[in-house]
Parts: C-alpha cells; structure tokens; sequence
C-alpha cells in the first residue's frame, strides 16, 4: 500500500534514485512513537530506492491509519 499521503510535499517533489524520473513509494518501516503534544512519529522508507524520511502525525490521524499503518510493519 502507498503511503505518500502521509509525506510532506517538499519531500515527494524529490525524484526516486532508483525509478529516476517518479516519486518515491513509501511505505512504513517502524512502530509509531509518542511525541510530546500527542503527536506520533513513523519512519518510512521508499521501496524503490531506501530512501528514508519521517512522518509527524496527530493523534487523530495515527489512530485512523493505524490498522494499516501496523499491518503494513508486520509485513516488512
């Protein structure tokens, strides 16, 4: 599942390493982390390329992507 609705748009108008001439696909690499205000932290990694970046999420929005958010962690 692509998660490049969580990513930022400066960092998708960045080219992919390996396709040359798309965004990165993004997917979730490690369990979301508490932050102070109830933020959450996710950091994701192109499938492609490797490339990491991280995502900063409200509650709300982690607790509406988080069945997918998790289920796609387990697969990695």
């Amino acid at each position: 599942m692509n998660f490049n609705h969580l990513i930022e748009k400066s960092e998708l108008k960045k080219i992919c390493s390996a396709l040359g001439h798309k965004t990165c696909y993004f997917h979730p690499v490690g369990d979301g982390q508490t932050t102070t205000g109830n933020n959450y932290h996710v950091t994701m990694s192109c499938k492609n390329c490797a490339r990491r970046t991280e995502v900063f999420m409200s509650e709300k929005q982690y607790k509406q992507h988080s069945n997918v958010l998790e289920r796609e962690i387990s697969n990695v």
